[in-house]
């Protein structure tokens, strides 16, 4: 007669079974609230960084968080200023303040 190994019950197997599958789902569930929270980070970023181009800040939050950031991305340098530089010539200005 030697050692045996335990005898475990189909009770006792079914119910490490589903422990596993609760620690598991809550693995899963953290990954996913983590991801969610680092889309909106990025939405959040977007938002911030074109909140001086043409859609301002809830347009570019709305499309990153809506779509993608690559397509957050595009949209950001597809899209004009809102406030585009004055390119004339200050010289000029200059000439016509003085006279």
């Amino acid at each position: 007669m030697g050692l045996q190994a335990p005898q475990w019950s189909n009770e006792l197997s079914s119910e490490n079974h589903n422990v596993k599958y609760i620690i598991l789902k809550q693995e899963i569930d953290m990954q996913g609230i983590l991801a969610i929270a680092v889309w909106m980070g990025i939405a959040l970023l977007m938002g911030y960084i074109g909140r001086d181009k043409k859609f301002g800040f809830w347009g570019n939050f709305a499309v990153t968080l809506l779509f993608t950031p690559i397509v957050g991305i595009i949209v950001y340098f597809a899209q004009s200023d809102k406030h585009p530089k004055c390119h004339s010539n200050d010289a000029e200005l200059k000439s016509e303040a003085t006279a």
